[in-house]
């Protein structure tokens, strides 16, 4: 069955921090390679596309594609600033998954958080945004890089 996946990357200052050899955003960008290789190889049909989470708001850098070059190309060129934009960041992800060009795909987003989740994003939130992803048929992965304090909140999501 073809996939569409959106990769949620948290382009925030907190992906700066050495860590994670070299950066916590080259791990993550490395990662996304992985990803991306896999998905093209198990079917041709898949398609890629990409957001960043952080800055002033979150940004989609590529559409959902099949031109696995583009992608990764955009990809080692992500800026870095600012804060975590997470709810932002998934609800834009399920809004870019319903413009599909095949509507068979199952809809993905694998999301990377390196950030502090923040104040704001509170377990009912969560739960609330949970509800909805399932609703409309979203799986949704998520890489938590080096904050601990993330892990129970992201566990019940």
């Amino acid at each position: 069955m073809p996939e569409a996946t959106i990769l949620c990357i948290d382009s925030s200052d907190h992906m700066r921090n050495g860590d994670y050899f070299p950066s916590r955003l080259m791990a993550t960008q490395e990662v996304c390679n992985l990803v991306i290789g896999s998905k093209m190889q198990s079917n041709p049909e898949n398609t890629i596309g990409f957001l960043t989470m952080g800055g002033k708001a979150c940004a989609v850098r590529e559409t959902l594609t099949a031109d696995v070059d583009r992608v990764m190309a955009s990809i080692t060129s992500i800026p870095v600033s600012g804060g975590l934009h997470f709810i932002h960041g998934l609800q834009i992800a399920s809004l870019a998954l319903s413009h599909r060009t095949n509507p068979r795909s199952e809809k993905r987003i694998v999301a990377f958080v390196g950030s502090p989740l923040g104040d704001a994003v509170t377990p009912q939130v969560l739960e609330k945004l949970a509800k909805k992803l399932r609703k409309d048929d979203v799986s949704v992965d998520i890489v938590s890089i080096g904050q601990e304090e993330n892990n129970e909140r992201l566990e019940k999501f």
